[in-house]
């Protein structure tokens, strides 16, 4: 068994050569006799990695971006820190986020929501029953995951929403329940300059760890929100012609080109434009239209536009 005191992930080009690794972190003077009942049995460890052991520092999100240079550091990966980015890169690491053994097993099963049809203003409970399958009791850190697969804004494949440590005789079950509000399910609109939970399907996970979800159940959340359009000159023609209040404004006021985007005896709503000038700003289109729409044609839609209610 290989035996880690330190204070953060490190490399372990060893790793192939033990049986086992026991991480014990930083114990201080009580730290040797607690590694000593773990090795020997009679304590069974239970704890799970607060972060990601990455196989290389390669792999790590900031590797671009720290220390910097010219005394400056750029904070690179936003919110895509730990499992969050190497999920969203598809870098398989060293050990995962919530990763940790036992001397025993645990069987996770049964989970339930208390609605399939939520609001952002309901509180959903979720629950799922582990079970001890081993011959030793322990304890097992129970983990709850939430993704949002058709985010308006990008977001993580999915993010830590709470988690429960239970402890276990050989043989027992216990239930376990979370509570989930509107805030576990929103993000941060800087445009908004406030948090929003939108409408859609939500994808519910339990697991051991943020690589090992053992469980999983999908709700739908209908929000209740009122909130104003939030674009500017800068904002993607996609934007708007993919929205159902905004898309007649744009017919409205360039038809003769989208009317060349559009199948001869199909409706101006059936344009089919290139995906290149879906994703150009509106500040572009008095010169792709050819002067169709004028600069202040396009103040005077995005000032409409801000003056329009719509939920998320």
């Amino acid at each position: 068994m290989g035996v880690l005191t330190h204070g953060s992930a490190v490399a372990m080009p060893w790793l192939d050569d033990v049986p086992s690794v026991l991480e014990s972190w930083l114990g201080g003077q009580a730290g040797a006799g607690a590694v000593a009942d773990v090795i020997f049995g009679a304590v069974n460890p239970s704890g799970k990695l607060a972060e990601t052991f990455p196989k290389r520092l390669e792999d790590t999100p900031a590797y671009l971006n720290f220390p910097g240079e010219a005394g400056e550091s750029i904070y690179g990966e936003r919110i895509f820190v730990g499992y969050r980015y190497y999920d969203t890169m598809q870098i398989e690491p060293l050990f995962p986020f919530g990763h940790g053994l036992s001397y025993t097993t645990f069987n996770y099963g049964d989970m339930t929501v208390s609605q399939a049809h939520i609001s952002d203003s309901d509180t959903l409970t979720v629950s799922a029953t582990i079970s001890n399958t081993g011959k030793m009791a322990g304890k097992e850190v129970v983990q709850l995951y939430v993704s949002d697969p058709q985010s308006s804004l990008q977001r993580p494949l999915k993010e830590l929403k709470g988690f429960n440590k239970i402890s276990l005789e050989p043989g027992e079950s216990k239930q376990v329940n979370f509570s989930l509000a509107a805030r576990d399910f929103s993000f941060y609109d800087p445009r908004q300059s406030r948090w929003i939970a939108e409408s859609g399907e939500f994808e519910i996970g339990i697991g051991a760890s943020s690589a090992d979800i053992r469980l999983n159940q999908t709700i739908r959340l209908s929000s209740t929100q009122e909130l104003n359009y939030a674009i500017d000159e800068y904002t993607f023609f996609r934007e708007l012609w993919e929205d159902a209040n905004t898309k007649p404004l744009l017919i409205e006021y360039m038809p003769e080109w989208i009317g060349t985007q559009t199948a001869e005896g199909k409706p101006l709503e059936e344009a089919d434009i290139h995906a290149y000038l879906l994703d150009q700003p509106l500040i572009k289109f008095p010169y792709f239209t050819a002067g169709e729409v004028s600069k202040q044609q396009i103040a005077e839609l995005i000032a409409r536009c801000k003056r329009m209610t719509y939920r998320p």
